[in-house]
């Protein structure tokens, strides 16, 4: 997938159009720290009083940007992990497994330092087939580390916009949906509480998942922009040019929050937008529905 960074226009016009923005997690299809001016962007945010989370491979976290991040405020650093086992790691990762573990307890160590509470320093985690038995080696290592903010747990993406691009020999590493609730429901003890931990310690999902009234909380209270300044309405909707709300900068908020909420309404009739297709949560939806 196209990996682009957010340009300081697109960022301030978002700061501008959406004023009463509390929490911005920073992520996309590609390394976030990578981004030239991202501890001036985090810096901005902080200022605002907006809480700020990001998603990181860990391979650029050394000890002065660990406590530059410390320092600021940031909320979450969640860390991109799905094995333990080093080899592994760089067959998938492509990265050194000693530097991304170097760079967590850098993080960890800021912390202590500083005796701070934050940020939550999470795991998270996309399952195979063919690596879900880890989950119980990531938990030691998780905790040996000096990890706090929980392990999220992920699975590769059924929406047919993800499914179509993913290499051939990840397909057979798919789970349907039926096999993923089983997994999860199924979680040894000392993984649930990780993964338990990782839902009320994110920042981000957290503050979206508050009063949604038992619909989608991204559809409720959260939205995705990306680097262009596309609005869509969820992180998995990639496709903004079917399925996009507007474009920060050129569309007002007003007329993106219309086009939202369209898509509301659908939901409220039991209907799931087509840009919603593929995904569990619409599906889960409908079933309660109807």
């Amino acid at each position: 997938m196209t990996q682009e960074q957010i340009s300081p226009c697109v960022f301030e016009a978002i700061l501008r159009d959406f004023p009463s923005l509390k929490h911005v997690q920073l992520q996309g299809e590609g390394e976030p720290l990578l981004h030239p001016q991202f501890l001036e962007l985090v810096e901005a945010l902080c200022n605002r009083g907006i809480g700020v989370s990001f998603i990181t491979n860990g391979s650029l976290l050394e000890p002065g940007l660990s406590r530059r991040l410390v320092s600021l405020g940031v909320c979450n650093v969640n860390i991109s992990l799905d094995t333990g086992d080093p080899e592994e790691f760089r067959r998938i990762r492509r990265s050194s497994f000693v530097v991304v573990a170097r760079g967590i307890r850098s993080l960890v160590a800021a912390k202590r330092e500083r005796q701070s509470s934050t940020p939550a320093v999470g795991m998270c985690v996309t399952l195979l087939r063919s690596s879900h038995s880890q989950l119980e080696d990531l938990c030691r290592l998780y905790e040996g580390l000096g990890m706090d903010g929980g392990i999220g747990i992920q699975f590769l993406q059924t929406m047919p916009y993800y499914a179509e691009r993913y290499c051939p020999e990840l397909l057979p590493e798919m789970m349907t949906r039926v096999k993923q609730r089983q997994f999860m429901l199924s979680l040894p003890k000392r993984v649930a509480r990780l993964a338990r931990r990782f839902v009320q310690s994110d920042g981000f999902y957290k503050s979206m998942g508050e009063r949604s009234g038992g619909g989608c909380p991204w559809l409720e209270r959260g939205g995705y922009i990306s680097a262009a300044g596309r609005f869509t309405a969820c992180v998995l909707i990639k496709d903004a040019t079917r399925f996009g709300l507007g474009k920060v900068g050129a569309d007002s908020a007003q007329r993106i929050e219309a086009a939202r909420e369209e898509m509301r309404l659908q939901f409220s009739h039991g209907l799931a937008p087509p840009a919603c297709s593929g995904c569990s949560l619409a599906a889960g939806l409908r079933i309660a529905r109807n």
